[in-house]
């Protein structure tokens, strides 16, 4: 991978000179005095024109979260196609299990740019945290309701146990789907780890219900005794998946974040036009299965830009979580919203 950055650094080496040589015959010599417009540049031993060298764009480093699924997509294709590299970035990963445990890790410097879905978003927000960008949308449906052996409808999960993954848009879904069906204080919402820990569970008892999702939806077969009730679009309309760094980098790293999400305007085109090969590229990173990834990436709709919907929806999930006492009355989600980079780069992409 290393490789393949330096062949993108040379090929913007390139680009450059082409483009310094679009803008006169002769650049600057060593001792710093440009040539006259009107001035050949002098032959060579050869009889060939000497060769202006570009300066190389200076490398800003920069460190991503990722996880073992698909938010770390846009880093992983951006990497193996030299997005990054294009814009002279030298992007480092740091992994995590939930994009919420990214964001947690973002005000200690662990990472300079994670990812949130509209739940981890919210619940992370503060005057610390700036969200810069989405780079996807996924659509409802992507978390399935699973019941075990012992519940086949919901009037029988009264009593029983949900298992959730705390801190996630899972669990938010699954606090909007107890209380739609008016059964939030007659079941136990149960913390687990991840998503393969809510299979175990549903298979041991432990739990009788849970919204999975991705790779975890292999494990429901006919032979596992589990079986789908309904999925999340009873209950949400839209999603996010979100760019967020801490608002002491953005001030102080103004450049390296246009940066960033320059190259995400071209790395989300090219994860729209070709899932393929993003979850081949993702499956090659985390050791994962491309099949299993690929409708994740294909129902994430990847666009790196923002509209008035996320924005009123993440306001919407702020109410709720106030009301129910887990974030600060005087979190301002909205308030946290930084798009002045992003409509620099792609003011067609924002829509208010």
């Amino acid at each position: 991978m290393n490789v393949f950055r330096k062949s993108s650094r040379r090929l913007l080496g390139v680009a450059l000179l082409a483009s310094v040589g679009i803008l006169g015959a002769c650049g600057s010599d060593d001792s710093g005095s440009s040539s006259s417009p009107e001035t050949e540049a002098p032959a060579t031993s050869t009889g060939e024109s000497e060769e202006t060298t570009a300066p190389e764009i200076e490398t800003i480093s920069v460190k991503m979260a990722v996880d073992g699924f698909t938010l770390g997509t846009p880093v992983w294709v951006g990497i193996e196609k030299g997005y990054f590299a294009a814009e002279g970035l030298d992007v480092s990963t740091v992994t995590f299990q939930t994009g919420f445990e990214s964001l947690q890790a973002l005000p200690a410097g662990e990472v300079d740019f994670a990812w949130g879905l509209d739940f981890a978003a919210v619940s992370s927000s503060s005057e610390r945290m700036s969200i810069i960008g989405s780079v996807a949308t996924p659509l409802p449906g992507f978390h399935k309701m699973v019941f075990n052996q012992s519940v086949t409808t919901p009037e029988e999960l009264v009593g029983k146990k949900i298992g959730i993954l705390e801190g996630t848009a899972q669990a938010h879904v699954s606090q909007l789907w107890v209380n739609d069906l008016g059964i939030a204080d007659q079941v136990e919402l149960v913390p687990l780890p991840g998503a393969f820990e809510l299979v175990a569970a549903l298979k041991t008892d432990e739990i009788q219900a849970s919204f999975l999702f991705g790779a975890a939806m292999q494990e429901v077969t006919p032979e596992s005794g589990l079986t789908v009730f309904g999925d999340d679009s009873a209950v949400i309309d839209i999603q996010g998946i979100y760019l967020i760094t801490t608002s002491e980098f953005l001030s102080e790293n103004q450049e390296a974040a246009r940066r960033v999400l320059k190259a995400l305007v071209a790395i989300t085109e090219d994860m729209a036009a070709d899932p393929q090969g993003a979850a081949d590229i993702t499956a090659g990173a985390i050791n994962g299965d491309a099949a299993a990834l690929l409708p994740s990436i294909t129902n994430g709709s990847p666009f790196m830009g923002f509209t008035a919907q996320k924005r009123d929806y993440l306001a919407q999930i702020e109410e709720f979580l106030k009301e129910a006492g887990k974030i600060p009355a005087e979190t301002d989600v909205v308030s946290t919203i930084k798009l002045d980079l992003l409509r620099e780069v792609a003011p067609d992409n924002v829509d208010f």
